[in-house]
């Protein structure tokens, strides 16, 4: 259970990245084909629908992954393999556990050691190291002992591993690096650009990251020259343009100048992504628009309310789970 929940992070923490990722652009084969099937659960077996809630790859794995253009992990029994989007392996289950492609290459784990494979399942990167997420922006993290550092996609270290992991890795040219108790960025070559003084940060994204100084949240540049000035008590990226941002125990959401442009007024507020967000109101997530107006009511559990990818979401209410389109519409739930 705790691999699966881990996998499904990993998921969609790398979706939320690549949404937030305003420079690049899609190729025709990712918009024809990324992100278009979504894995769903029957009975404890993994399989795949469509946008239209179509059962397209029968439920019959024991884990599976997000497709990546055209492939996806999936697990049988012990060991992982890769599937195409008609469900036929292109690469036979063999490793002990993998993560998805992305750049090109996946991250997998044979006899306890993690390395990286092409997508004929060549092992490109010998299992070597104690830990390995994929790769974003031509590095990847990767554990050596207790501490983190990066490689590129030959294997050659580009950061040593000196650091404790700090997110998944780049995006938009920078990481978020801890030494001692503070926090600040490193770029591609290792070099701190932006020296360790605030409290917490989190990524880089639409050209902003939000960074916290004592009990205050705001925002700052690349450059390091705080943009928005710290007066919030909590603060998430920002995705589409907008943030969401918390004044007392309210959650509302900002502009890029700090102007407010949906007054606090949840009880917790998510990224936008597809012009939606979750918000919570009396408990439960529903979805609002970019104006703050209630599209989809709120009756949802948080568990799965990660927002829309691909046109759906997935939801959850209780033990029912399913996915709704933008409507709030069910295209596929659970029989339970």
């Amino acid at each position: 259970m705790r691999k699966a929940m881990f996998h499904f992070f990993i998921i969609a923490l790398f979706f939320i990245l690549s949404s937030c990722d305003k420079a690049k652009e899609e190729s025709p084969a990712m918009k024809s084909s990324s992100m278009k099937l979504h894995s769903i659960n029957v009975n404890g077996k993994y399989g795949y629908i469509n946008q239209k809630g179509e059962i397209v790859i029968k439920p019959q794995f024991d884990n599976v992954g997000g497709f990546d253009v055209d492939v996806a992990s999936v697990k049988i029994g012990d060991k992982y393999g890769f599937i195409d989007k008609s469900g036929k392996f292109v690469i036979k289950p063999q490793f002990d556990y993998a993560l998805f492609f992305k750049e090109g290459f996946a991250s997998v784990k044979l006899n306890n050691k993690w390395g990286y494979i092409d997508r004929t399942g060549k092992i490109t990167i010998k299992p070597q190291f104690d830990g390995a997420l994929c790769f974003n922006e031509g590095l990847a993290l990767v554990k050596i002992g207790k501490k983190w550092g990066y490689i590129n996609t030959a294997g050659k270290i580009i950061v040593p591993a000196e650091y404790d992991r700090q997110g998944i890795g780049f995006n938009e040219g920078l990481a978020v690096v801890k030494i001692g108790n503070k926090y600040g960025f490193m770029d591609k070559t290792g070099k701190i650009v932006i020296k360790p003084k605030f409290d917490d940060a989190v990524y880089f994204c639409d050209n902003l990251a939000s960074v916290r100084i004592g009990d205050k949240y705001g925002f700052i540049d690349k450059a390091g020259k705080f943009i928005i000035t710290p007066q919030f008590d909590g603060a998430k990226g920002f995705f589409e343009g907008l943030a969401a941002i918390r004044i007392g125990n309210k959650w509302g959401y900002i502009d890029k100048t700090g102007e407010i442009i949906i007054k606090p007024q949840f009880e917790d507020a998510q990224e936008f992504m597809e012009e939606l967000a979750p918000v919570k109101i009396g408990g439960r997530y529903g979805f609002i628009d970019k104006t703050g107006k209630i599209v989809i009511k709120p009756q949802y559990d948080y568990d799965l309310t990660l927002g829309f990818w691909g046109g759906l979401s997935a939801v959850k209410i209780g033990k029912m789970h399913g996915y709704i389109d933008r409507t709030g519409k069910y295209v596929w739930k659970s029989s339970i």
